[in-house]
């Protein structure tokens, strides 16, 4: 008898092993068998040309890239007024994943930086595909088309969306010119106030430099003084060493720093303003313009 309930056992236990196989295989097939081949993903790559006419692969600045009639946001960076010692690299985007509207035939994506931004508004055809049973339905996304942009030009590589896919699907192109007015140089030189009149001053310093860098800094021949704001922080302290003991100035100036995009293709830019003098040696000091730009003659006058 109680040979005979071993044999039962064991046979349960066989049983037993096989449905548990039967089962596991069919999971396995049911798994393997859920598999999408295509995506609403869009892969969008960034191209500048070059002089002669070229593209090159090149990396775009945003603040903030998403799509209209929706609240997918899919990149965002905040800029702004930096705080004093924040600092703010230059940066660019190659590649950036965006997904199209399941629901619509559409979508609108907006790239924005500062007031400004760029459209891309491309449409497309959607069809279903039964994967299985037991794993429901899948959209197919083909006949991709741009109908609408704003950027230089575009080019569809890709018209139909496919998971395996690892290329660019749609190319943008840009042949805009870099051009920036901001600049954190200070255009300084040395007067004297003779008869009533303003006259460049003859002066000799064994050294300039500042607190903040380890920047140095020359007069010219024609008298003028470039000196370098920090880019780094809100103040900046210039420290003017004679040829005799204790023959030192100082002028330090405070001001704002405001970062936005300049353009897609060029990247982010820092304006300087509100310059003001925080404290200062020198028998006079008159700042001439609050905000720097490159395209602006001398900035600060100092007596001395």
């Amino acid at each position: 008898m109680q040979e005979l309930s071993i044999k039962i056992s064991c046979r349960i236990r066989s049983l037993l092993s096989v449905i548990l196989l039967a089962v596991g295989l069919l999971a396995c097939e049911a798994e393997e068998s859920c598999v999408s081949l295509s995506t609403n993903r869009l892969r969008p790559g960034f191209f500048m040309l070059n002089e002669r006419g070229e593209a090159v692969a090149g990396a775009y600045n945003f603040e903030e890239v998403r799509a209209i009639g929706s609240d997918s946001i899919f990149y965002r960076i905040n800029l702004g007024e930096l705080q004093d010692g924040q600092e703010v690299n230059a940066f660019g985007i190659q590649g950036l994943d965006l997904s199209l509207n399941p629901k619509s035939d559409s979508t609108i994506f907006v790239f924005g930086y500062g007031a400004l931004s760029d459209t891309l508004a491309v449409k497309y055809e959607r069809a279903f595909r039964m994967i299985s049973p037991d794993c429901g339905l899948e959209i197919m996304y083909s006949g991709l088309e741009v109908y609408r942009h704003t950027f230089d030009s575009v080019q569809v590589l890709n018209e139909k969306l496919e998971v395996a896919a690892t290329s660019v699907d749609i190319a943008i192109y840009s042949d805009n010119p870099c051009e920036t007015f901001s600049t954190n140089q200070l255009e300084s030189g040395f007067f004297n106030l003779e008869e009533g009149e303003l006259v460049p001053a003859r002066v000799a310093f064994e050294e300039i430099s500042t607190v903040e860098t380890d920047s140095v800094f020359t007069i010219g021949p024609d008298g003028g003084l470039p000196l370098l704001l920090n880019p780094l922080g809100n103040r900046t302290t210039f420290i003017f060493e004679g040829s005799r003991e204790n023959d030192t100035d100082t002028l330090q100036l405070t001001y704002t720093r405001t970062g936005s995009i300049l353009s897609p293709e060029c990247g982010l830019d820092i304006r300087y303003s509100q310059l003001e003098i925080a404290k200062s040696t020198f028998d006079s000091v008159s700042i001439l313009n609050t905000e720097l730009k490159s395209t602006e003659g001398l900035d600060v006058q100092i007596f001395k």
